[in-house]
């Protein structure tokens, strides 16, 4: 399949809403097992030093979010293409999923560095997210890796839907 950058950052925008709507739909389900406001968390990354409003925060945070999933989408695109996977085989979605676990390993590790980093967090704002957002709970790192997992899938099917 020949890359396609409309349908994947396309893909990637309607997934992340999508996965976005579900993990805020268990937030606001169990809120003590779930603190964790991830869009705050990126948003104020960017404006905590301006503002820690929470809608200009939150906007922030998902404009991020959805740049970020634009670029992850076109990585994954990209390595369809370079793996030479068509929608004959596997399933893109399956291979998303996978995709999607494998970006969570790494991007999980990572989180550690947004602690050094984060304004709020240095200011008192926000407790240290650790790796995996540990430091929220477990709850929270099994919602973020389901997230990662159902993002890929959702991405996967998607672009190679469109």
């Amino acid at each position: 399949m020949d890359f396609n950058a409309t349908s994947a950052a396309g893909a990637s925008v309607t997934a992340s809403v999508m996965v976005l709507a579900v993990f805020y739909a268990f937030v606001l389900a169990v809120p003590r097992h779930l603190p964790l406001n991830w869009l705050y968390v990126l948003g104020s990354a960017l404006v905590g030093l301006w503002t820690t409003r929470r809608a200009p925060t939150c906007a922030a945070g998902l404009a991020l979010q959805l740049a970020l999933a634009v670029l992850l989408s076109f990585v994954f695109a990209r390595l369809y293409q370079a793996l030479g996977i068509h929608p004959g085989g596997i399933s893109f979605a399956a291979w998303g999923f996978v995709a999607g676990g494998i970006f969570w390993l790494f991007a999980g590790a990572l989180l550690p560095i947004l602690d050094n980093i984060h304004p709020l967090i240095h200011r008192g704002g926000l407790r240290l997210l650790g790796p995996y957002a540990r430091n929220y709970g477990i709850p929270t790192v099994a919602a973020l890796w389901l997230a990662n997992m159902a993002f890929g899938a959702l991405l996967g099917h998607l672009y190679q839907a469109w």
